[in-house]
This record gives structure tokens, sequence and C-alpha cells, in this order.
């Protein structure tokens, strides 16, 4: 049907009141043939809807791979940033998409943006509450940077160190992140981890070498 309308003169840049065109509609709803078929006939892939989101976004935000794939194939910026300050990347990485994150990454996404609050891709893998350890995996295999701190001096180990599920933290002491770096009020991630009442997360570190006299 869409392949028809098309044939017949649909306009394929027109938009819903959400900013939203064909493409990206198509996109978030996993229809991999629309998507094709729209961006061979010259729809605009790198439109923005009122949000600053584009096709791109909306199909890593409904985590779907075989669009994303799609999309990257025919060159779709992976550098637009939305009204939030995120790109593609920053939100497959927030969103849990996993397999999409990978596909950003394979395509040489910038794996060292920022969110404004200063937060990288693997404080906010670590700050998820399912499927934290598998991106946070995926995230150190790509050579992700462990030593960011956010705007209030928070490290990726102190978030995962706040985390009910210890498996995130497990993976940074074992790719040797700093254990002793202070947040703005000077936690280290030990102190951050006995705030939160996480003995778990308090156990793996004091059992990695963790300064157990360390002060706020």
């Amino acid at each position: 049907i869409a392949k028809t309308l098309i044939d017949r003169g649909a306009n394929i840049n027109i938009t819903d009141g959400y900013g939203r065109n064909a493409l990206m509609i198509a996109s978030g709803g996993g229809y991999t043939k629309i998507a094709k078929t729209l961006i061979d006939r010259g729809v605009n892939i790198d439109a923005t809807d009122r949000y600053g989101k584009t096709a791109l976004e909306h199909a890593a935000w409904q985590d779907k791979p075989d669009v994303v794939k799609l999309l990257l194939e025919k060159t779709a910026s992976l550098e637009i940033f939305n009204v939030d300050g995120d790109t593609t990347f920053l939100c497959a990485v927030a969103l849990g998409s996993v397999n999409c994150t990978r596909l950003l990454l394979e395509a040489n996404a910038n794996k060292d943006v920022l969110t404004r609050s200063g937060n990288n891709a693997l404080s906010l893998a670590c700050g998820r509450t399912s499927s934290a350890a598998e991106m946070v995996s995926l995230l150190l295999e790509f050579d992700i940077d462990m030593s960011v701190q956010a705007n209030n001096l928070q490290s990726a180990v102190h978030i995962a160190a706040g985390n009910p599920d210890k498996q995130s933290l497990e993976l940074l002491i074992k790719a040797n992140a700093s254990l002793e770096v202070q947040d703005l009020i000077g936690r280290t991630p030990l102190l951050y981890a006995a705030q939160k009442n996480r003995p778990e997360a308090v156990k793996a570190l004091l059992e990695a070498g963790a300064n157990r006299d360390a002060k706020d």
C-alpha cells in the first residue's frame, strides 16, 4: 500500500502533529521494507521531529536493529542531537538496546559523547536496572573510557556500586577501573555503596582492594 501511495505522488516528507515523517514512523515500527522504499524514493533520512529525533533514533528507541542497520547502510547521520542533548548512541545505551548499540558502535558512532549532566555511555549503562551488565560488557569491548566523571564527579564505578545488580561493578573491577575516585562530596565508590546499603557491592570493592579507611 505504501509503495502504491508513493507511486501515485504522495508527499513522502509530510509530517504529523509531532513533526514525524513517514520514515520516522516506519522506523519506530520496525517496518524495514517501507523504510527502504521511502529512502529509495528520496525521503529526508536525517529529518528531525519536534523533539529532535531522527528516524535512526526512533528505530533505536524501539529496539529495531534491522531498521537501524538499514539506515546506517543508507548513511544516516550518527551525530544529530535531540532536544535533550543526546545522540542516538546515548539513547540506545540508556534504553538498553544492546543490538542497536553494537550496530552504532560498529558504524563508528562517537562513543565519547556526554549527556548534559556529564555522564558518558558507560555511566548510563551502569545505572540501568535491566541488561546493565550486557551493555557494560559491550561498551568495554569497544574500549569505552572508564575514567569519565560526570558533573557531580561520579564515575561509572560509583553508579555501578549503587546498583542492586553487582554484575556491572564486577565487570568494571575486572577491567581495572579506578576504585578510589571521589565524587563532588568526597565519596569513593566504597562509601557510596555503603550509603546506598549495597552490601554485595561493598564486599566486592573490599575484596578488590578498595581503601577501607576512605572518608568523605
